[in-house]
């Protein structure tokens, strides 16, 4: 089993992968279990800061900056919306 160093580490570098961004784990917020179709989806949920870079799209189609009360106009994928009811 991975130590939560290391655990850490896949994050970031998952996070580098996808946005071209380096970040540090804040803090753990939650874990969501979803089921899809197709799978069954875990995602531990954490608060990050960027400490470099740009954010880049490299595995996503589009990105927006909003603020909370424009979240409610996002077609979120259904774990997400889990996610967002435990935050707001």
């Amino acid at each position: 089993m991975a130590s939560k160093g290391q655990k850490f580490i896949k994050y970031s570098e998952e996070i580098k992968e996808e946005l071209n961004i380096d970040i540090s784990i804040d803090s753990y917020i939650t874990t969501i279990e979803h089921d899809y179709p197709s799978f069954h989806l875990i995602m531990h949920v954490y608060r990050c800061i960027i400490i470099n870079g740009d954010i880049s799209l490299n595995e996503h189609t589009d990105s927006i900056w909003c603020n909370v009360n424009e979240l409610k106009n996002i077609n979120f994928a259904q774990a997400d919306l889990k996610v967002l009811n435990k935050i707001l």
